[in-house]
């Protein structure tokens, strides 16, 4: 279990909710001196199930954040489909740099995203990784570091566009998405009310 999504955890999250950018309702159930899993609980019982993914995609360190991503759309993706191999092409970059989170990988993810106009998951996928780091200005300019909500962002982009795919279903496949994460990084709570549906 991560402590970024432990239940018992004693770290606020002040911070998480400034740099999700939450809507509005999320705010009014928010509490700021509680741990990142409670209000991602709270956002659950509430029913803002893309507000507990944008709190969950900032608490989250980076690179386990980008790999969530990852598995995610792979769930989403049709293996023998030609019209997602660009999908899977961002895959294996992204892939890449998460086995090796070298310099020369993160800016190949980068440019695969800016070549894909950030217009699939995959491209937000490459997205998050690209600005996991370094710097977003070009080669001989000086450095400027992305900021450090920007890999979230990306990551809740990554996730609305491949539960999109599923259509009128795109609520329950993010709430999946969500049980996952949960599992994955942390206990996951029982379902009950609103935030069963």
């Amino acid at each position: 279990m991560l402590a970024a999504l432990d239940p018992a955890a004693k770290s606020t999250s002040v911070e998480l909710i400034d740099r999700a950018g939450v809507s509005d309702e999320a705010v009014e159930c928010l509490e700021s001196q509680a741990n990142a899993r409670k209000n991602v609980e709270a956002l659950l019982k509430a029913g803002l199930v893309e507000d507990a993914i944008r709190l969950i995609a900032q608490a989250l360190p980076k690179n386990y954040a980008i790999a969530w991503a990852c598995s995610c759309l792979k769930r989403v993706l049709d293996p023998e489909s030609p019209g997602d191999e660009g999908e899977r092409d961002a895959l294996r970059i992204v892939e890449t740099w998460l086995a090796d989170a070298t310099e020369k990988n993160r800016q190949a993810a980068l440019e695969f995203a800016e070549t894909g106009g950030f217009a699939t998951a995959g491209c937000w996928v490459a997205a998050a990784a690209g600005w996991s780091g370094g710097s977003l200005a070009p080669k001989g300019y000086t450095e400027i570091p992305p900021p450090d909500a920007v890999t979230g962002h990306a990551v809740h982009g990554a996730l609305q566009l491949a539960a999109a795919r599923r259509g009128a279903g795109m609520q329950a496949l993010l709430r999946e998405f969500i049980d996952e994460a949960l599992k994955a990084f942390g206990s996951s709570p029982k379902r009950s009310g609103k935030e069963a549906s």
